[in-house]
């Protein structure tokens, strides 16, 4: 809509990384209501209303994160030490190594 080439290239960019992210974490839903959503906004940006546009939008970006399918990390089973716990002699010590000190190249 504004034929700035710098500000098509961002929106591009940005739609291509959530549309990427949500095609990977989205929940199966309808999409026609993400297309009414859009065209609500956009018919907001050619009226000139910015409050009804940022209204819009919050609510837009509020329905995109609630169709996300975010869970929690599940949680890891046994840490290395337990797993080698039954191969450790009683009277054995932990030997701890000395930390290295990076190079940077």
């Amino acid at each position: 809509m504004t034929n700035s080439p710098i500000l098509v290239r961002y929106v591009s960019e940005v739609a291509y990384r959530c549309c990427l992210t949500l095609s990977l974490y989205s929940r199966p839903h309808s999409s026609e209501c993400a297309i009414n959503e859009h065209r609500a906004i956009i018919a907001g940006l050619v009226k000139g209303d910015p409050d009804k546009v940022m209204s819009l939008m919050h609510s837009h970006l509020d329905s995109v994160a609630s169709r996300a399918l975010v869970a929690p990390a599940p949680q890891r089973g046994r840490d290395l030490l337990d797993i080698l716990a039954p191969y450790a002699d009683e009277h054995a010590r932990v030997v701890k190594m000395p930390k290295v000190a990076r190079v940077r190249a």
